[in-house]
């Protein structure tokens, strides 16, 4: 996985401001670039780079790697309901065979008022592992979970949809 310009982009769109917010990133994002500048740059943990920001940051992966919690997002997590200020889940479900088990446990972390933010390959692309995602996908999450989908962008030359919702 990794964070690029784009992504970083539509998040920073859709969340006011990082200093003291308290995230909860799914997977171990890899952030190989200067997102500002978009130069080639040492490659950093999502961890390291939201720190940078003055994000409380917690993440979680199945593999454990990268300062990430081994947790298995298909199972029903018990702690963290209405934890979060801002929940991202960049690419991780599509490779979740169970992911609306992981959908249930991202509606939960997030506190009243939170974002969520969703990046997930469209609909026939070649990056589509479990599921992928449209508008009407994301129209359908902002209603199961009483969700408002604040913005929703696509970008086509990378078969990429990308939501944000608040909670």
């Amino acid at each position: 996985m990794g964070l690029t310009k784009e992504k970083y982009l539509f998040i920073q769109r859709n969340v006011e401001y990082f200093n003291e917010l308290i995230m909860m990133e799914l997977g171990n994002q890899i952030v190989k670039r200067d997102l500002k500048r978009y130069t080639k740059t040492k490659a950093k943990t999502g961890k390291e780079f939201w720190w940078q920001h003055k994000c409380y940051h917690f993440s979680i992966d199945v593999n454990g790697k990268d300062g990430t919690m081994n947790i298995d997002l298909t199972l029903p997590i018990p702690y963290y309901d209405n934890f979060f200020d801002i929940v991202t889940n960049i690419n991780v479900s599509n490779y979740i065979k169970k992911y609306r088990k992981c959908y249930d446990n991202i509606y939960r972390f997030c506190k009243f008022g939170g974002i969520i933010i969703h990046c997930l390959p469209m609909k026939d692309s070649k990056w589509t592992k479990s599921h992928s995602a449209d508008k009407k996908f994301y129209e359908e999450m902002a209603k199961k979970y009483s969700l408002t989908l604040l913005d929703c962008e696509e970008i086509k030359d990378k078969d990429l949809i990308m939501a944000a919702f608040k909670k």
